[in-house]
């Protein structure tokens, strides 16, 4: 099986190519759980100005005029959001699409789906990094295993996020490997105006209060599975350029790109394979 070094391509391969993504956008997937393992999954996407000029752009190379395009584009994707349901798991149902704002006037969406029982979710960090890419690009698929819940009902429920995870064994890099090239100061200048606003976010949130957990980072009744803010890993090429060299090969060295992501700022990821999370 090919696990977490699959999972952890998603994340190594948005922050070191450059310009993988066609547009720039910010992806919020929130996975709320109550306490009797119901809940909701809400999945926001905003569009930053690199979408926005390359739309218009895109516009004008066809002979159209960017004045003429919608305020929000992303409304024009409802039956895509609504098709979704069945990949984050049985049973859970399309409940609504609307347009929504950020506090600093952004536009997007926001779909909403429902579930019964969380142990029956999946959650795919490959989907959400689809998600910032809404107008495609021809991106390789990758095969994944995804994020899985466990949970046990009582007067304080315990859930269990499952992170995918190497086989034991795994073999470290070798010692020397080729330098990964440094992108050139124009590529990086040209990327932050196209990406700079992109970002992918997986939350989880729990009903009530947050009892007991491990995970790493927490606020509230809310845990962090994963923050990556692009503007800020392009503002450090070196941590990048050292990513890309790590994230090499079949069967990265998780231990050092684990630090590696830790030293990064603009970049969290949860390490631990199982999160325990009760609540009450």
């Amino acid at each position: 099986m090919k696990q977490l070094s699959h999972l952890l391509s998603q994340f190594t391969l948005a922050a070191v190519s450059l310009f993988a993504f066609s547009s720039c956008v910010e992806s919020i997937t929130t996975v709320n759980v109550k306490k009797d393992g119901s809940g909701t999954i809400v999945e926001e996407l905003y569009m930053g100005e690199g979408m926005k000029m390359m739309m218009a752009q895109m516009a004008m190379q066809f002979g159209g005029d960017a004045g003429d395009l919608p305020e929000n584009p992303l409304l024009d994707q409802r039956g895509e959001f609504e098709g979704k349901a069945g990949i984050y798991g049985e049973g859970v149902e399309f409940t609504s699409f609307e347009e929504s704002r950020t506090e600093d006037g952004r536009v997007g969406i926001k779909a909403v789906y429902s579930f019964a029982d969380i142990t029956t979710v999946v959650i795919s960090p490959a989907g959400a990094m689809d998600a910032a890419n809404p107008m495609g690009g021809g991106q390789e698929e990758v095969e994944e295993d995804p994020v899985t819940f466990a949970f046990e009902k009582g007067d304080v429920p315990k859930l269990t996020v499952l992170l995918p995870q190497p086989e034991p064994g795994a073999a470290d890099l070798p010692e020397e490997m080729g330098e990964a090239e440094m992108p050139a100061e124009e590529e990086l200048a040209q990327a932050k105006q196209l990406l700079g606003d992109m970002a992918v976010r997986i939350f989880l949130a729990v009903e009530g209060e947050i009892s007991e957990t491990n995970a790493s980072h927490v606020e509230g009744n809310r845990i962090s599975l994963l923050e990556m803010e692009m503007g800020k890993l392009l503002d450090n090429p070196e941590a990048l350029q050292k990513m890309q060299r790590l994230s090499e090969g079949d069967q990265p060295d998780m231990a050092k790109i684990q630090e590696t992501f830790a030293e990064m700022e603009g970049m969290k990821m949860e390490t631990e394979s199982a999160v325990e999370v009760s609540f009450q």
